[in-house]
């Protein structure tokens, strides 16, 4: 999970509290809307500068899923075409 991420660096790194207990009881989906919505104009205390990396982090993670999926679906059209013209050359 994203907010274990920032936990292994020391207590600069740290998420704040009020931040974790908003956070942690979110799935993943929930999670991901959640922190990219965060709007950090901003960065002048610990809260702004988590909010702003989660958002950042959220954003990689949805474009990663997306890419993903695009791939999935490269990967299924290839399928089908093997599985329709292979056998013409067999």
């Amino acid at each position: 999970m994203i907010l274990q991420a920032a936990e292994s660096g020391g207590p600069h790194q740290e998420a704040p509290a009020v931040l974790r207990v908003q956070l942690e009881p979110l799935a993943n989906d929930n999670l991901m809307v959640t922190c990219t919505a965060f709007r950090v104009p901003l960065v002048d205390s610990p809260m702004a500068a988590a909010k702003k990396a989660l958002r950042f982090l959220a954003r990689r993670v949805l474009c990663i899923e997306r890419e993903i999926v695009e791939l999935l679906d490269d990967l299924d059209c290839s399928r089908l075409f093997f599985e329709q013209f292979l056998p013409l050359f067999l």
